[in-house]
C-alpha cells in the first residue's frame, strides 16, 4: 500500500491542530496510510520542502509568508500537476482565483468536515 503525504499550510494554530486531527481520524476511517506534514506557512513548507511532491496540499490563501497559498499554488503546478491542491479561505472571492490558476478545490471557511473526507477520498 502505498503512503500518501498530505501538506497542510494554515496560519492559524487552532485550525492547524483541527485539521491534524480531521485528516488522521478520516484517514483511519477510510484505510488510507499517510504522511501529514504540518507548516504555519508556505515559506516554511518551501524551505523544508521545496522538492517535495505530496499527493494532497490544503492551504490557507494568507500564509502569513512572502507568498500566498495562490503564488505557491503557481510554484506548485509550474513543477507537478498531479498534486492535489485544495486553496482554503473564509473570503468568498478567492474561489475565482484559486480556480484561475490551478486549484483541483476550493474550501470556504467555515468548511464542513465532511468535505475533508471527500477530498482524501480523491486521493485515496
Amino acid at each position: 500500500m502505498e503512503i500518501k503525504r498530505i501538506v497542510v499550510i494554515e496560519d492559524s494554530e487552532s485550525l492547524l491542530s483541527l485539521l491534524e486531527m480531521l485528516l488522521m481520524s478520516y484517514l483511519l476511517k477510510l484505510g488510507i496510510s499517510a504522511e501529514i506534514h504540518l507548516f504555519s506557512s508556505a515559506d516554511s513548507y518551501l524551505s523544508d520542502f521545496g522538492d517535495f511532491v505530496p499527493n494532497l496540499i490544503l492551504s490557507d490563501v494568507d500564509t502569513k509568508s512572502r507568498i500566498n497559498g495562490i503564488e505557491l499554488l503557481q510554484k506548485i503546478r509550474a513543477k507537478v500537476s498531479n498534486t492535489f491542491y485544495v486553496i482554503m479561505s473564509g473570503i468568498s472571492e478567492n474561489r475565482y482565483l484559486a480556480l484561475k490558476f490551478g486549484a483541483d478545490r476550493f474550501l470556504e471557511k467555515p468548511f464542513k468536515n465532511e468535505e475533508i473526507q471527500a477530498i482524501l477520498r480523491k486521493i485515496a
